[in-house]
């Protein structure tokens, strides 16, 4: 059953990334790329304040 739920990225084991129910989801994806971190149009400095 494990092998079902985590598989390698793109089927290739070499990446560095594991495909899961929760890092490959649509909702884990668009909130990681709301962080202050990933928001394009931030300086640096905006983004250590934010």
């Amino acid at each position: 059953m494990a092998e079902d739920l985590v598989k390698p990225y793109n089927g290739d084991p070499f990446t560095g990334h594991l495909s899961t129910p929760i890092s490959d989801s649509a909702f884990t994806r668009a909130f990681i790329g709301n962080l202050p971190a990933y928001r394009r149009g931030f300086s640096p400095l905006l983004r250590g304040l934010n």
